[in-house]
Order: C-alpha cells, then sequence, then structure tokens
C-alpha cells in the first residue's frame, strides 16, 4: 500500500478520527465552564450567599447567566456521549466480595487469558509477557482504579481488532486479517496527581470530573482489517479516542501486512455530585 495514497484519500475521516488532544482540552475547558466556582456561577445556581448582599444581577441577567449554565451542561452531557467511555461495572471492585487488590490480580488474569484464548483461535501472535502491559503493583484505591480502567481499555481495544479481524475474514475468508498485535497502558502514575501547569488558585482541576487512561497500540494486519478497526473507535458511550500521530507504514511488498501505531485515550466522566445549597 502506498501510505502517502492513502492519507490522501483518507484525509478527511482521518482528521476526524485524529481529535483526541482538541477535544480532551474542549471538554476541560467546558467542564471547567460547568464547575466553575467564581461567586457569580454560584449565584447563577441560585446560591444566596447573605441576604443583605446587594443583588449581583438583575433579573434579565440572572436568566441569561442560567441560560449560559443550562448551555454548558447541555454542551458537556453532548461531549460525555459523543467522546465519553462508559466503564463497565465489570471492571470495579466495588461489591465483588474482594481486597481492591485481590480484584485487581484477578480481572488482570482473566482478561490476559481471555485476550490470549482469542488471539489463539485467529492464529494472531501475541506474547503475554511482552504485548499486553500494564502498569505493576499499584498503591492505593485511586491507583488501582485507574489500572483496572487501563486493562478494560486494552480489553477493549483487542475486541475491537478481533471483530475487525472477523469481519473481513467473513468476507473474503482468503483475506490476511489481523496477524499480529501489542497493547499496553501508558505508565505515567507520578504525574497522576500532579497539579495542574499554570492553575490559579480557584481554578477547577477537571481531573475531579474526568479520568482519562491512554492506551498505546501496534498491530500488523491487511489494510481492510487496519480500516475496520480504526472505523469501529467512535462508538456512542464507549469511544476510544485516536490521537493524532497515527502511523501506517508497510514495507512496499504486496504479500506483507501492514504495521499500525498510534495512542488512544479513554475518558470516564466521574458522576456529578449536587452541590449543597
Amino acid at each position: 500500500m502506498d501510505v502517502g495514497s492513502f492519507v490522501q484519500e483518507n484525509k478527511r475521516w482521518l482528521l476526524g478520527c485524529a481529535t483526541g488532544l482538541v477535544v480532551f482540552f474542549i471538554a476541560r475547558s467546558i467542564v471547567g465552564s460547568v464547575y466553575d466556582p467564581m461567586p457569580e456561577r454560584r449565584a447563577a445556581r441560585g446560591v444566596v450567599q447573605n441576604a443583605q448582599t446587594t443583588e449581583v444581577y438583575d433579573r434579565s441577567g440572572l436568566a441569561a447567566a442560567i441560560a449560559e449554565q443550562d448551555a454548558l451542561a447541555a454542551a458537556r452531557k453532548s461531549l460525555e456521549s459523543e467522546i465519553g467511555f462508559a466503564k463497565s461495572a465489570d471492571f470495579s471492585f466495588e461489591g465483588k466480595g474482594l481486597s481492591a487488590d485481590e480484584f485487581l490480580g484477578k480481572v488482570g488474569r482473566e482478561r490476559k487469558l481471555a485476550i490470549l484464548k482469542a488471539a489463539s483461535e485467529r492464529d494472531v501472535q501475541v506474547d503475554q509477557n511482552r504485548d499486553l502491559t500494564w502498569p505493576p503493583a499499584p498503591n492505593g484505591l485511586e491507583e488501582i482504579r485507574s489500572a483496572l480502567f487501563g486493562i478494560e481499555l486494552i480489553d477493549e481495544t483487542c475486541a475491537r481488532l478481533f471483530a475487525a479481524h472477523d469481519a473481513v475474514k467473513s468476507v473474503d475468508p482468503q483475506s490476511q486479517g489481523l496477524v499480529s498485535l501489542r497493547v499496553g497502558v501508558e505508565t505515567r502514575r507520578a504525574a497522576r496527581r500532579a497539579p495542574v501547569r499554570g492553575q490559579k488558585p480557584g481554578q477547577v482541576d477537571v481531573r475531579e470530573f474526568l479520568e482519562q487512561e491512554r492506551v498505546l497500540f501496534e498491530f500488523r494486519s491487511d489494510e481492510a482489517t487496519a480500516m475496520q478497526f480504526l472505523e469501529s473507535l467512535r462508538k456512542q458511550g464507549r469511544t476510544l479516542t485516536l490521537e493524532p500521530g497515527l502511523k501506517m507504514t508497510h514495507t512496499g511488498r504486496r504479500a506483507d501486512p501492514v504495521v499500525t501505531t498510534g495512542s488512544l485515550i479513554g475518558i470516564a466522566f466521574k458522576q456529578e455530585t449536587k452541590e449543597s445549597n
């Protein structure tokens, strides 16, 4: 495959997929606006600070502020639907009768075995020690939740790769399909709770409202399987957001597979908590 021709022919589609960073900053702006703790926004939500305080808004100003707040909340809901990844309860340790670390170990073993079994059934090359990886031995409940989220994203990425393989094979049993895969969670625990650079006092840290994990992938396949996988990333409520930097390379020999590398972000919106009046 001529990668240059592929990019030119599919430029519009690729640009539509590769919106991870842009979308995240848009989401950050909107979520930050929704949860902006400034007094006038609290006033817009109907919070009365002091009965003797001079009125900040007249009726029209208050109505406009409330309308703006409603619009921002609607935008957040739309973002959650379009780019959010709703986590499955199967990857949550609450109510499972095991300690958090025991549950993490159990889920990690089970999902790795399931992926290896699915790969073996399709004759896809996967090294269990090298090709399926996530950060080891997390400390504390927050890091365990993050590790479980990462495992879920790996599981979902592999499931969509296998589905792409099956779809292509069902049309053309002689096609190459998926040849090999490598998927891993980016290790970045040290920066997980670091302050946002340039954050001012009173500013909202959107990490209180969003969770995200980054998955790095590399797989070899025919062109049709690669395209099928990339097209499957956008799914309402379970989107795997493709970041800029996708690479598709080919040796130039027709029989050789395409090597596709890139990164995905899973963005989970935390459940809102009601403010106290």
